[in-house]
């Protein structure tokens, strides 16, 4: 499975939730000149019931997060964001679990 269809799985799973997400791929300048710096950020920012707000960064296979991957999620963990790197659906799916039922946090990997 490529990043693209983890991804789209992904966005399926929210939306059935009826919770809303945005994927930050762009990153060239805009339609209106701006320079899109999205760098180091996690591919999807899930925003959940009850105001929640978290982090996804999708990898697969044995994909690791760069170092401005790594600084990004220590920024937005240490605001107090949820953070995690998900390598497949199932993985994903448990996060998910997590956030709903309250019990998330981010991981190390």
């Amino acid at each position: 499975m490529t990043e693209n269809e983890l991804q789209k799985q992904c966005g399926e799973y929210i939306k059935k939730l009826g919770w809303e997400f945005l994927h930050l791929g762009y990153r060239g300048k805009s339609r209106h000149g701006y320079s899109a710096n999205n760098t180091g950020y996690p591919d999807l920012i899930i925003f959940a019931s009850s105001g929640k707000c978290f982090f996804v960064e999708l990898k697969v296979g044995d994909g690791k997060l760069n170092a401005k991957q790594i600084l990004k999620k220590a920024i937005l963990e240490n605001l107090g964001y949820g953070y995690y790197v998900c390598y497949n659906y199932q993985q994903f799916v448990e996060v998910i679990a997590g956030e709903r039922f309250n019990t998330g946090g981010g991981n190390d990997r």
